[in-house]
């Protein structure tokens, strides 16, 4: 049974990326399926990069590289708020709000489609199934997903996967070789300061500081 599940979701995923991509296609073709799907992550919202690369959960690298093509592309711009010069903003631009509208437009006629044969009572039913699977994917995510430093308890091994912040705190992490790969170990903390233990030296950072180390459990 589970494999039968497993294959059935892999299959609708495989054929409806493929049609979502011929569509998609047909009206705006320099934009790849992630591309669209991060028009759609932005929406007619105003985010900065932490709160992007928070929910798209990649690396703020990552984000970066991709924000940079569509920003060349036209299809998002980069505004520096007034009242503070180092927070950029992320928005849409006009055309990116285009792409937003076919984007919606063709899910819409998708859950349309692939839905017609189906009852009330049918349509019910699939909706809490699939409510029940979706709340356990969450709390799968929840456990795996990288988070900061801090929410983990002492003792706890754990792996960088990302650092963030300006250059400086990036450098300054760096050369307490805090960085992508480290393991890391928090031996103790108070309200201001994280203690951690990384390959054999004793490492005191401010908990501010620590808010921009990304970690995920090392077993």
């Amino acid at each position: 049974m589970n494999e039968n599940i497993n294959l059935l979701i892999d299959e609708f995923y495989k054929t409806f990326y493929r049609i979502e991509e011929l569509e998609l296609k047909k009206n705006i073709r320099c934009l790849t399926i992630n591309e669209f799907h991060i028009i759609d992550t932005i929406n007619e919202d105003t985010l900065n990069m932490n709160e992007l690369s928070d929910k798209l959960n990649v690396t703020m690298g990552t984000a970066t590289t991709i924000i940079d093509n569509l920003v060349k592309k036209k299809f998002v711009k980069r505004e520096r708020e007034e009242k503070d010069r180092r927070r950029v903003n992320i928005t849409l631009t006009n055309k990116g709000l285009l792409a937003l509208t076919s984007h919606r437009t063709f899910h819409n006629q998708m859950i349309k489609l692939i839905t017609k044969n189906l009852s009330e009572k049918e349509l019910q039913s699939f909706s809490k199934i699939f409510g029940k699977l979706h709340t356990n994917l969450y709390d799968t995510f929840n456990v795996s997903k990288p988070k900061r430093i801090y929410e983990f308890t002492n003792n706890q091994m754990l792996k960088v996967v990302d650092v963030l912040g300006s250059r400086g705190i990036r450098d300054f992490l760096f050369k307490e070789n805090i960085k992508i790969g480290s393991i890391l170990k928090i031996v103790d903390r108070d309200n201001e300061t994280l203690f951690l233990i990384n390959e054999s030296k004793n490492i005191e950072i401010d908990r501010k500081d620590g808010y921009n180390i990304l970690v995920v459990p090392y077993l």
